[in-house]
């Protein structure tokens, strides 16, 4: 299996050229997915499946993002570390699974967003909790 990044608003900027560098070095692909494409399913981002020709987008990714798609034995942490060194954060990234591969780009991006809020939601309830 190649191992891809999949980036969704980050073509063209410092922090898109930063993530090219590191995850190139680290052996994956690095793909820019464009608006165009944000209604096709992971598996067709990631050159599972072939890509349906389609003039609608399905959805919307409002904020950078990015789709880790890798082999068991890939070292993440390797790639998270780098990320961190250079100064590179982007709040929303996810891994493929079996589970998610059918998902266009557009409802991950909903998924992530909504448990990033629960998140955070919780996180603010403990903090409120502590101040009590």
């Amino acid at each position: 299996m190649e191992a891809k990044l999949l980036c969704f608003n980050l073509a063209g900027t410092e922090k898109g050229e930063k993530l090219e560098r590191i995850f190139t070095f680290l052996g994956y692909q690095v793909v820019h997915v464009g608006k165009e494409n944000y209604g096709q399913t992971l598996e067709r981002l990631i050159g599972l499946a072939e890509v349906e020709k389609s003039s609608a987008t399905n959805g919307d990714i409002s904020e950078e993002m990015l789709v880790i798609h890798a082999s068991p034995e890939m070292d993440l942490d390797q790639a998270l570390f780098l990320m961190k060194e250079e100064g590179v954060r982007v709040a929303l990234k996810a891994m493929t699974t079996p589970n998610n591969l059918s998902w266009t780009a557009a409802e991950l991006f909903k998924e992530i967003s909504k448990e990033r809020e629960m998140i955070q939601q919780m996180n603010a309830n403990r903090e409120g909790k502590k101040e009590e």
